[in-house]
């Protein structure tokens, strides 16, 4: 997993997650003779780092309501400004296709399972 700073910037989290997915490439490239895929997938939004949670806890504190409103509320916000998103099962999914068989010409890239993500953080 590489977060999408590694696209936008966005300082150290940007750094690291382009360092993870360089490595990727390079890693890809030196087991590719056995048959080892290797690729990195940037996720969707919905996870509950550490950042977001004191986002939406700070968000909840000046509407005065529940960080579960909250939560709500942002994600209404990311769905109207970028429309249909997807969840964090559209990133499993992809985990298991690149897994699988079928992906077995699938080597070195990073994908984006995201939905139409357009950047905006809550």
């Amino acid at each position: 997993m590489a977060g999408s700073a590694a696209r936008s910037g966005g300082g150290t989290s940007g750094a690291t997650n382009a360092a993870i997915i360089n490595f990727t490439k390079v890693l890809s490239d030196e087991v590719a003779k056995d048959g080892i895929t290797v690729n990195a997938i940037h996720p969707t939004t919905t996870s509950a780092t550490g950042g977001k949670l004191l986002r939406l806890e700070d968000s909840a504190r000046r509407g005065g309501i529940s960080i579960e409103e909250a939560r709500v509320e942002a994600m209404r916000r990311l769905q109207e400004y970028s429309g249909p998103q997807a969840g964090a099962e559209d990133a499993a999914d992809m985990v298991l296709f690149l897994s699988s068989d079928k992906a077995a010409a699938i080597t070195g890239q990073t994908i984006a399972a995201r939905g139409n993500f357009k950047g905006v953080y809550y």
